[in-house]
């Protein structure tokens, strides 16, 4: 069976879906389909959750995510109405569900008196059939995307409130590429650890304990770096480096964000002011990346924070590596990037080649280059199919003007191959890993 890299296995139907379709599962009679409030439904919950263990039967509680609906009337939607249809697609799985509008894009759901976990697990698979094709709304289709986490009657404490919990906690693993996934107790535990690290995180950033480290980018034809990426390093106390991907993302959450950006950026402008004052032979112009997010760029003070290190130096070019994303499209970030750009910033489309691109975007917003996804890069030696995509990629780039960076390169051969197929710079641990002494910088300009 498939696991997530949560090591969380996503719903799978284990059986059950044919006596789920036949109604063949067992509910009291007097209980009908129809959408409650949250209140009533946690007393109902709490009511069937005796009722299940009096009769050796067990429950399901899910958290549903969808995309708002588009026009749709939000104070109605808060006094627990639901389009008909939508409804009458969630009552096709079993008649006695009940439903919470808990806003305008999560739903509760409760399955009462299930018999076994695989009729539990066809009633999650079945939600995610029905949800899935698009609803009609003003004539339009509108695609719910429907996300599913769901906690069975079992795995805890008996009581409402640790089940929404749960189904809650599963809905928050779920991702496109596992749109459903069933509660598992380690969950719990995960949380739990994540809420440490976030708030160690937090006392880490307002310490300044977080330090900028610098990776260096060469042209490929000259061999002269020309552009630096700034990296954000984190030494927990106690329990030693923490790797950015697992604090990074976290920021928002701990509610630093927009100051550990900040602290990276000014610290790495810093650090080759210095440089340059200290070495003003070898010093010449370069490009410093900085990887932000929509939320960076969306923040009120950022726009000040990149036009202020873009004053301090001259002889260094702001650059922002954004990932693609659907949040990455919106006007607010189009309007942000394109003002930053006209004060002499740079935007590169970071991971590309991989995930959410949209091409489009690469003529519609300020991208004057692209960075080339490290998972493309380590599958080109050897594997023709990977030379040639990342060969089109750089291709297209360069009939839009764009300016080109392998990224991730460890190897001779992978460098031998991005040279061959016209990418213009390269970038990985081959030519040296991140860090901020001048000793280094000194290597890289002097290269």
């Amino acid at each position: 069976m498939t696991q997530t890299t949560h090591g969380v296995e996503p719903v799978r139907a284990h059986g059950g879906l044919r006596r789920l379709r036949r109604g063949d599962l067992q509910s009291p009679k007097e209980l009908s389909a129809s959408v409650l409030g949250k209140a009533n439904f946690q007393s109902v919950l709490q009511v069937e959750i005796e009722r299940a263990l009096q009769d050796d039967l067990t429950l399901l509680v899910a958290g549903i995510r969808i995309r708002p609906l588009p026009g749709h009337d939000q104070t109605a939607l808060a006094g627990r109405q639901l389009p008909d249809e939508l409804l009458e697609r969630i009552r096709s799985v079993h008649e006695n569900i009940k439903v919470v509008v808990v806003s305008a894009e999560e739903l509760l759901l409760l399955l009462p008196s299930v018999r076994r976990r695989p009729d539990g697990e066809a009633a999650v698979n079945h939600l995610i059939e029905v949800l899935t094709p698009p609803l009609v709304v003003d004539g339009l289709d509108h695609h719910l995307s429907p996300m599913i986490g769901a906690a069975m009657l079992g795995h805890e404490s008996p009581s409402a409130e640790l089940l929404v919990d749960g189904a809650n906690l599963a809905l928050s693993e779920c991702d496109e590429s596992n749109p459903a996934m069933m509660f598992h107790p380690y969950q719990r535990v995960r949380q739990e650890r994540r809420a440490d690290l976030q708030s160690d995180l937090r006392a880490a950033v307002l310490d300044d304990q977080i330090k900028a480290a610098l990776q260096p980018a060469f042209n490929l034809e000259s061999g002269e770096l020309v552009a630096l990426e700034a990296f954000a390093r984190w030494n927990r106390a106690g329990k030693g480096p923490v790797p950015p991907f697992e604090f990074v993302a976290l920021a928002k959450d701990a509610g630093v964000g927009h100051l550990l950006t900040r602290q990276v950026l000014e610290q790495s402008v810093d650090g080759i002011s210095r440089y340059q004052s200290e070495n003003p032979d070898t010093f010449r112009p370069v490009t410093l990346w900085l990887n932000v997010s929509p939320d960076d760029v969306s923040h009120p003070e950022f726009p000040r924070l990149i036009i202020d290190a873009i004053d301090q130096n001259e002889d260094i070019t702001i650059g922002l590596e954004l990932s693609p994303s659907p949040d990455a499209e919106a006007r607010d970030i189009h309007r942000s990037l394109k003002r930053l750009v006209s004060r002499g910033a740079r935007v590169a489309i970071g991971d590309f080649g991989i995930g959410n691109a949209n091409l489009t975007v690469l003529q519609q917003l300020p991208y004057d280059a692209v960075k080339l996804d490290r998972a493309l890069i380590r599958q080109i030696a050897g594997n023709s199919d990977a030379a040639n995509l990342v060969g089109a990629l750089i291709e297209m780039a360069d009939l839009l003007k764009l300016e080109t960076t392998a990224q991730g390169i460890e190897t001779e051969s992978q460098l031998d191959i991005v040279t061959e197929l016209g990418c213009a710079i390269s970038q990985g641990y081959y030519h040296a890993e991140p860090t901020s002494t001048n000793e280094e910088l000194h290597q890289w300009f002097t290269r």
